[in-house]
């Protein structure tokens, strides 16, 4: 039955969970999301998973969801395991540069400073309150930040929030933006 709930709250439709694996060595995709029933509202649960790096930009490139084609699922990677299984893996949200990576449905409240490194990678929404602090560098691969819940965003003449593409030479349309929806 794709109705009934599963996992974390029920936020995935049953049986699209995939979780505490190892997601290497694959020829094309790591995950491949083609369309369904109710495709564009589906979430689909990889997280704690082991992808060979803790790289999420890395591992983005290697699924294909609805941050390429806006018909499919989404899926939902952050945190990642630091290491392969049997070797004690830990989730985690940070990258080998040190970048602090956020993707997906976040329902828990955050708060952003200057010098997190915050990487939004795919579409990631927050539901819950979500502060910027002034000064803080909020770069995105693809897609778009979203926020359903409150939103504190206060830079300074001195020191702005700086939203931008995860890129060298940032270019319209590299990213979709910031996002204000009010239905929660």
């Amino acid at each position: 039955n794709p109705d009934r709930p599963c996992g974390s709250g029920g936020k995935y439709p049953a049986g699209l969970e995939v979780r505490e694996n190892k997601i290497t060595g694959n020829i094309d995709w790591a995950v491949e999301v083609r369309d369904g029933r109710n495709a564009r509202q589906t979430e689909l649960d990889f997280t704690d998973n082991w992808w060979g790096t803790t790289d999420a930009i890395n591992i983005a490139e290697r699924i294909r969801d609805q941050s390429d084609d806006g018909g499919s699922a989404f899926v939902e990677f952050l945190p990642v395991w630091d290491s392969p299984p049997g070797e004690n893996p830990s989730p985690t949200r940070t990258g080998p540069g040190g970048q602090t990576f956020w993707n997906g449905r976040i329902e828990q409240a955050q708060t952003w400073w200057p010098g997190d490194q915050t990487t939004l990678v795919g579409k990631t929404i927050f539901t819950a309150g979500l502060t910027i602090e002034a000064g803080t560098e909020v770069q995105a691969v693809d897609h778009a930040l979203i926020v359903k819940g409150p939103l504190t965003a206060t830079g300074t003449s001195d020191q702005p929030i700086l939203f931008t593409a995860e890129d060298s030479t940032p270019e319209k349309g590299d990213w979709y933006g910031v996002v204000l929806d009010g239905t929660q």
